[in-house]
């Protein structure tokens, strides 16, 4: 299933919402302020009394450090720093475009997935 993603700027999104199980809002709305480097864990904030936290796989750490640098290259001029984890390509929110990847990678993987 992953392998339709790969390489996708929102792959980790994916792998993330794949291991995990978080909604798509949690996953669109994590900050880079929410993840801990050193520990490898990230918070997920639901309400001010739900919260939890997910530790993150070595890869996906990495992954993220990768991704926080090159978007921000990629983007140049255009970069705009609302602070969030998986936005749009200059970093605004883009909700939308998750289900979109879901779909894609579910369908790639056949009926019953």
């Amino acid at each position: 299933m992953l392998d339709t993603v790969t390489g996708d700027r929102l792959e980790i999104a994916i792998m993330i919402a794949l291991a995990y199980g978080p909604r798509r809002g949690e996953v669109l709305g994590l900050h880079w302020s929410s993840l801990d480097w050193y520990a490898g864990t990230v918070r997920l904030i639901k309400t001010p009394k739900s919260r939890r936290t997910l530790v993150l796989t070595p890869q996906i750490v990495a992954t993220l450090r990768a991704r926080r640098s090159e978007a921000k290259i990629a983007a140049g001029e255009l970069w705009k720093d609302h602070g969030l984890i998986f936005a749009s390509e200059v970093d605004t929110p883009g909700p939308g475009e998750l289900p979109a990847h879901h779909l894609q990678a579910g369908q790639a993987c056949g009926p019953g997935h």
